[in-house]
């Protein structure tokens, strides 16, 4: 099926994918757990539930950043392509 008729049918969605992941992108996101783990293990039980909605609301705006992302790169990926097709005439 191609593509055009995937985003139609709603077959399309390239947020519901999963990346693949390097080994680098692995590895920062294991020292990244292991580094909150440790400052949640330091902090009074009363606080962790502070931390884990901090960590909660960093991760929500950075879902924003990654969409305006794809967003931005789609478009440019068209721009891309209509130039192309400009240079055919």
């Amino acid at each position: 099926m191609n593509i055009i008729r995937q985003i139609y049918n709603g077959d399309y969605r390239p947020a519901d994918q999963e990346p693949e992941e390097t080994p680098e992108h692995q590895a920062a996101r294991e020292r990244a757990y292991r580094e909150y783990q440790a400052l949640r293990d330091k902090l009074p039980m009363e606080q962790r539930p502070e931390l884990d909605q901090l960590i909660d609301a960093h991760l929500e705006a950075s879902l924003y950043g990654y969409e305006a992302a794809y967003t931005q790169g789609s478009r440019a990926g068209a721009q891309i392509l209509l130039d192309l097709l400009d240079g055919c005439r």
